[in-house]
């Protein structure tokens, strides 16, 4: 409600489909990125800066992940009741991992800022 005040109806529509097609390429850069074994477009190939910084970000991280068994599936638990779309199950290391993407525009310099 704070940013539709701030932004106005239609300033608050255009963030929510830049953010969301801003998210969209980053998972698609990286699904590309990890089915093509390391691969992917140069992000400067993508016109919006932010995406860009985005991209960069992960990219450094990237040769950390390894033993990628899931990008993009649909997972359910029976016990639960969860069901929903991962991004990625992989190993960090030695630890496997359910890694989920986030696309924000806030600097999140360390794991404790996450």
């Amino acid at each position: 409600e704070r940013m539709k005040l701030e932004l106005g109806e239609e300033g608050f529509a255009n963030y929510k489909e830049e953010t969301f097609s801003r998210g969209k390429a980053v998972h698609q850069w990286l699904d590309d990125y990890f089915t093509s074994g390391g691969n992917s477009p140069d992000p400067e190939l993508y016109q919006d800066e932010v995406t860009q910084r985005h991209i960069r970000s992960l990219s450094s991280m990237l040769g950390r992940i390894n033993d990628v068994r899931a990008i993009e599936s649909t997972v359910r638990h029976p016990t639960l009741n969860y069901c929903g779309v991962v991004d990625c199950v992989a190993r960090i290391g030695k630890t496997l991992c359910v890694i989920d993407w986030k696309t924000s525009e806030k600097t999140k310099p360390t794991l404790e800022s996450l």
